[in-house]
């Protein structure tokens, strides 16, 4: 289905902006920025966001505006370090559907987008102070990306699906872009429609996430969530050979994903901090153990399961590992259903939920990516629609001491 949305050819972007409550830690510190549109229909789908040298911001988007598109094209928003607009720039109609995460790659910003004809291409971010661009890098022999990851040794790893083949690809490629292995996984039937819908936005995301697994001081493991052929699953891939080790099986029921992984956080050894739904239902385990080299089933879980009523259905789910009052904490950041950011910090150490904070807003919203920043702040990309209806780019900065440590 071909999505046509009028936009005026000038993008004039205003922001609304409030403190989240008045505080002693200096102007700016904590922040809301809603990066509005005069042109109502226009309709954004942040992705990831990075804090740059100069303490400011860049952020990347999907877009929908006034080329007809089947896909959302790609935008990039600059801001300073209190989340006003220095630039903007939009792509043109062949850079599509761009991908978290941003990848630091020999000291510049990366991102992966999907060209018109659905192949990957590795786009590097241009800042010029004033300015802003993209720069075409590398064209991979991948179609349909859904997330990139870059590991503790420099190299990438590229998810994407190759919707011919119902088949999910996984990518490993050196600095250099060249490429060390490819995986393909048999996905179940239905997959396609999942990850049409999931790149054109027309429905419901899916959390397609990747990380690394750590053990005795080598990154021996990826974790991916991705589709295979019981479902929505989680991947768990030999980092040096790509061999396909072991999941956690999701389930399927005709064209519903009934239970899967939403988020992943390795803490040590095989143990994660996960989060996870079943039919209706959240779930957060803190300190879950995972085989990798086995196949398990996702609701066959029994370690301290948290349940979270409060959390929307469809509720993405945002996981962080970093210090906190000099303790290690995994944050998990998604949406309750009536309508707040709801944060859950975890003190690994003491494998307990160390505190909960709920942030209110007045639009809809949903969180797509979670970060430190260099202040000590934590920073929340959001989606959010203004008026109930259109959809906007949002950025949330909240300091220590709003947080409570």
């Amino acid at each position: 289905m071909k999505i046509k949305i009028a936009i005026s050819l000038t993008l004039l972007l205003m922001l609304v902006s409030c403190d989240i409550k008045k505080s002693n830690t200096g102007p700016g510190t904590n922040f809301i920025r809603v990066y509005s549109d005069p042109v109502q229909n226009n309709a954004y789908f942040p992705a990831d966001f990075i804090e740059t040298e100069d303490k400011g911001f860049i952020i990347v988007s999907g877009r929908y505006g006034e080329e007809e598109l089947n896909y959302p094209g790609t935008f990039l928003v600059k801001t300073d370090d209190q989340g006003m607009i220095k630039w903007t720039y939009t792509a043109d109609g062949s850079v599509l559907s761009p991908v978290p995460d941003i990848l630091n790659i020999n000291g510049n910003y990366h991102i992966f987008c999907m060209q018109d004809n659905l192949r990957a291409r590795l786009m590097r971010i241009e800042d010029n102070g004033s300015s802003g661009a993209l720069a075409p890098v590398f064209e991979a022999d991948a179609f349909n990306p859904l997330r990139a990851y870059h590991d503790n040794n420099g190299d990438v790893v590229l998810l994407s699906f190759d919707i011919i083949g119902n088949k999910t690809v996984i990518s490993k490629y050196d600095q250099l872009m060249s490429r060390q292995w490819n995986r393909v996984i048999n996905a179940y039937l239905g997959s396609d429609y999942f990850v049409r819908y999931h790149l054109n936005k027309e429905d419901h995301e899916i959390p397609f996430f990747m990380g690394g697994i750590t053990l005795n001081g080598l990154e021996s493991h990826y974790y991916i969530n991705c589709f295979t052929n019981t479902g929505l699953s989680t991947a768990f891939i030999n980092a040096a050979s790509g061999d396909f080790t072991g999941s956690i099986m999701g389930n399927t029921d005709e064209f519903n994903i009934d239970a899967a992984y939403t988020s992943m956080m390795h803490l040590q050894d095989e143990v994660f901090t996960i989060s996870r739904f079943h039919t209706r239902d959240n779930y957060i385990h803190s300190r879950q153990t995972l085989s990798i080299l086995e196949h398990q089933h996702s609701t066959e879980l029994t370690e301290n399961p948290l349940n979270v009523p409060e959390l929307d259905e469809e509720a993405a789910v945002i996981s962080l590992k970093d210090m906190f009052n000099g303790k290690e904490h995994v944050v998990l950041a998604s949406t309750s259903k009536t309508n707040q950011v709801i944060l859950y910090f975890f003190n690994t150490s003491e494998n307990k939920l160390a505190k909960t904070k709920y942030l209110g807003h007045t639009n809809p919203i949903k969180v797509k990516a979670m970060k430190r920043g260099s202040d000590d702040s934590l920073v929340l990309l959001c989606q959010t629609w203004e008026a109930g209806r259109y959809q906007r780019i949002m950025l949330y900065k909240i300091s220590m001491e709003e947080l409570g440590f």
